[in-house]
């Protein structure tokens, strides 16, 4: 087997699912489309180099740019051409007549997630996100959301009355089929205690959020409120492990909150969203700051650090283990995975021209300013996982 990419022709055709351009330009080629089998497979027969490719977080194009990739398309029932007008909140766009826009809400955690497993079961919703009212508030109206925040009674309704919530789109490929879908959701929110809210009905609201979901073009505006963000969050998992990671993120993000070191958005704020009819989750713990504030400058190393720990103890991934810093400490907590990647870096990009700051190159952890009870915390929570050239430990106290 050579770099070359021969072992990927059969029968004297040559196989593509991705064309790959190394760093040193040799082209890589993988997959069956251009085969003519009259089947597909995203790898071909023989061995696979996707996880390479694509690898934990990704090399962010350091192993090699694609130039061709074969991709999973989903059926969209609306109009080939949305008519829009618009950017962000001035959006406008028609939206069209077998796609409905809705906002679900249960009273509490259990009633959501059993809702949410149906919702993916019943194969109801093109899209689902779980993003709080006051996440909504906080992008619409973000001078609003200030004076909101001081409302005792009306952080109550939104910290606990509306606070187990998922926004659903769904479309259908006719009349018929988009009516039994609101009827199956409107059943599964009945049978848990819930209500769902038709925006579509609200003509100018679903006409501005309709594309900025679709197309998620409203990220943009997270930035509004204080001028950064930062987003935390674990390797993309079940929808229970999920929620789990947002209530753990609310629970420090309350804490920094009241500190003064991230601004008000309530603490619950994860963006949220199913794949593949519930096959797996994703959660996005948001916080967002003022990088003109000395405060929130010096809470970004503790925070980062306290999402890392909450991550390691969940047995959860934290993305942030692209970080040069968290990779040295995390490696060994991972099969050392490290030097596989300095293994593999090795043999695609021998010269080394592309940055390998995302993978490889780690340094150590400055820790000289975060509380050293926290720093403390971390060191021993790493070692109580850490593997050794000989193995894993052989006593994690599990």
């Amino acid at each position: 087997m050579g770099w070359d990419g021969s072992y990927m022709s059969y029968s004297g055709r040559n196989v593509l699912g991705v064309e790959w351009v190394l760093p040193d330009g040799e082209v890589l080629k993988l997959g069956t489309p251009g085969s003519d089998a009259g089947w597909f497979c995203g790898d071909g027969p023989g061995p696979s180099l996707r996880g390479i490719m694509r690898g934990s977080t990704g090399a962010l194009s350091g192993l090699g740019i694609f130039t061709r990739c074969a991709v999973k398309l989903f059926n969209w029932p609306g109009p080939p051409d949305m008519e829009i007008e618009g950017l962000l909140l001035d959006l406008k766009s028609l939206v069209p007549e077998n796609l409905r826009f809705t906002m679900c809400f249960f009273p509490d955690r259990k009633r959501l997630d059993d809702a949410v497993y149906k919702i993916g079961e019943y194969e109801l919703a093109y899209l689902m996100t779980r993003t709080s009212v006051a996440a909504f508030t906080y992008i619409a109206a973000p001078h609003l959301m200030k004076k909101v925040a001081e409302s005792k009674a009306i952080r109550q309704v939104l910290e606990r009355d509306l606070k187990y919530s998922a926004t659903v789109i769904m479309a259908g490929n006719s009349a018929g089929e988009i009516a039994y879908k609101e009827k199956v959701l409107r059943r599964i929110a009945l049978d848990g205690g819930g209500f769902v809210v038709d925006v579509t009905g609200a003509k100018p609201v679903a006409a501005m959020f309709l594309m900025n979901f679709l197309r998620s073009t409203a990220v943009p505006v997270v930035f509004r409120m204080g001028g950064q963000f930062f987003t935390a969050l674990d390797r993309n998992e079940s929808w229970d492990t999920q929620m789990n990671w947002a209530d753990a993120g609310e629970r420090i993000k309350k804490k920094w909150i009241k500190k003064g070191g991230i601004l008000d958005d309530m603490g619950d704020n994860p963006f949220m969203a199913l794949y593949e009819d519930n096959t797996w989750a994703h959660c996005e713990e948001i916080f967002q700051y003022d990088a003109r504030d000395p405060e929130h400058l010096a809470s970004l190393l503790p925070i980062f650090i306290e999402f890392s720990i909450e991550a390691i103890e969940q047995c959860m991934e934290p993305l942030s283990s692209t970080d040069a810093r968290l990779r040295k400490v995390i490696s060994p907590l991972m099969g050392n995975y490290t030097g596989w990647q300095k293994k593999i870096s090795a043999d695609l990009d021998e010269g080394r021209v592309a940055d390998t700051g995302m993978y490889c190159d780690e340094v150590d952890f400055d820790f000289s300013s975060v509380d050293a009870e926290l720093a403390r915390r971390f060191d021993e929570l790493a070692g109580k996982f850490r593997w050794t050239e000989f193995g894993p430990p052989q006593d994690t106290g599990r």
